[in-house]
């Protein structure tokens, strides 16, 4: 009996911190026959949580940011895809966690793989933590990559 390929949603968030990450889901795909979703969560375009979008040098450079983080979650999924695994690039706007976890329950994922830098209860209390708020809500089980607080 063969086993089904599994499926890894991946969330990344472009800074260098996002290279341990994809090595992890890469090996873990590697093992198991996987497919993975590379996913970005960008800020919410403007106009959609209550702002006006401004001037159109403002439109301007939110559309080029946009377009950007599109290209780079892009060359990510590339390399994959060049090295024999089979990735997507996915690119949604929204709150970060709400996303990550809806896109999860909308791809079937088996896991959820993230970066966590491990400020601690005291930074996540202050701020908040993506990662924290993932694995509150997480359809499956999520595999939390600790990277380095200087990446």
């Amino acid at each position: 009996m063969q086993e089904q390929a599994k499926t890894l949603v991946v969330a990344i968030d472009l800074s260098p911190a996002a290279g341990p990450v994809i090595e992890a889901a890469a090996w873990i795909a590697g093992a198991s026959a996987g497919r993975l979703w590379l996913i970005h969560v960008a800020e919410p375009d403007p106009a959609f949580v209550g702002w006006k979008a401004g001037p159109d040098s403002v439109r301007e450079h939110v559309s080029e940011r946009f377009h950007a983080e599109h290209q780079l979650l892009q060359s990510h999924a590339e390399v994959l895809r060049r090295r024999g695994q089979v990735a997507t690039a996915l690119l949604v706007q929204g709150d970060p966690a709400e996303r990550i976890v809806a896109e999860s329950e909308k791809l079937g994922a088996d896991i959820i793989v993230l970066g966590s830098r491990g400020h601690g209860p005291t930074y996540e209390f202050l701020v908040g933590s993506v990662a924290h708020d993932v694995l509150r809500h997480a359809p499956c089980p999520v595999l939390m990559v600790p990277v380095p607080a200087n990446l």
